[in-house]
């Protein structure tokens, strides 16, 4: 009786599941639209060695399933504490999927240690961090 019940219950849930974690046709919040990351890929910068006060721009590939909030730069120098953002690029819907994103970090100091990653949200919120890169910036 006890394995009949359990079964009755699993299947009145289950048929009332609409495939997108959510029931009756509502996610509720809890779609793949809330869990999905977006990619970024193919992060490049140039120049990979500036010189003093000279600026470094970054270019990555952008990909969400379900479109974009934000991308941008968080850059950090000399392993400071504070964290700058620049480049920010923001979307209004969520109808681009794709995207070549390019940023600029300004000009440092001979001498710094840059390092910094591209962060992207998707439309519904999900956010994501590529890896961080660093230069050195040179006389």
């Amino acid at each position: 009786m006890k394995k009949f019940v359990a079964m009755t219950v699993a299947a009145f849930f289950l048929t009332g599941c609409d495939g997108d974690f959510g029931f009756g046709g509502k996610s509720n919040g809890h779609g793949a639209e809330y869990l999905v990351q977006p990619v970024i890929g193919d992060i490049t910068f140039t120049p990979t060695s500036p010189t003093d006060r000279e600026a470094v721009v970054v270019n990555a590939t952008v990909s969400s399933e379900y479109g974009f909030k934000s991308i941008y730069i968080v850059y950090q120098l000399d392993g400071e504490e504070e964290r700058k953002i620049v480049g920010e690029r923001r979307f209004s819907d969520s109808s681009q999927t794709s995207c070549n994103y390019e940023g600029v970090i300004p000009g440092q100091r001979t001498g710094a240690v840059v390092k910094f990653y591209i962060f992207t949200r998707s439309y519904y919120g999900v956010g994501m961090g590529s890896e961080v890169m660093q230069y050195v910036v040179v006389k």
